[in-house]
């Protein structure tokens, strides 16, 4: 989402100049997206798979209603606006789900805070990198190719600040590597309890 404008113009040269609000919007759904398949499986771990009958037909309601009155009054913005709450709307109501059937509720707060944290610190990383070459190196704004570097560049600094986020903030732990290829030599190497 932080670098749409960026992402939108390598891939898609010369569209449509909605294109990067349009990304930024997906780009935030997406995040529900994920989630609601997680909150998914919890619940069908749990026994209550047939909850999804009833989150994602209601969240499916959203999306065509929002989709209707906004695209009509604001144009093709207001498709991925009915796509973010419709995913927004699914995942709240599988919270609601787990908190009130799941026997073993997760904590929210403590899975969630520093992935969260790690994940708004790269964000603001990425968004930073992206302004900052865009406006010291102007030239490169003009080309695909140019606006390719800088979103590259954006990308790896973004990477390496989640990566060092995730360790300084404890949000990996030993544990987790074990799912990974090597994972006790990278456990190791990072020193991960």
């Amino acid at each position: 989402s932080v670098i749409a404008y960026s992402i939108f113009n390598v891939l898609f040269w010369g569209s449509n100049e909605n294109g990067p609000v349009l990304l930024a919007i997906l780009g935030i759904a997406s995040y529900f997206v994920c989630v609601q398949l997680i909150t998914n499986s919890i619940l069908q771990a749990y026994g209550h798979e047939k909850t999804a009958l009833v989150t994602i037909p209601v969240g499916g309601l959203v999306k065509i209603a929002t989709s209707w009155l906004l695209v009509g009054r604001i144009g093709i913005i207001g498709a991925p606006i009915g796509t973010l709450l419709c995913y927004l709307v699914i995942t709240i109501m599988n919270f609601i789900y787990i908190y009130v059937k799941v026997p073993d509720k997760p904590s929210i707060i403590r899975t969630s805070v520093k992935p969260l944290i790690c994940s708004v610190i790269m964000g603001a990383a990425a968004w930073a990198v992206n302004g900052l070459l865009m406006r010291m190196l102007p030239g490169l704004t003009e080309s695909r190719m140019g606006l390719a570097v800088i979103m590259c560049a954006a990308i790896l600094v973004a990477v390496v600040v989640y990566a060092v986020c995730v360790v300084a903030f404890g949000a990996i732990t030993k544990e987790d590597t074990k799912f990974i290829p090597k994972g006790e030599k990278v456990a190791k190497l990072l020193r991960l309890k």
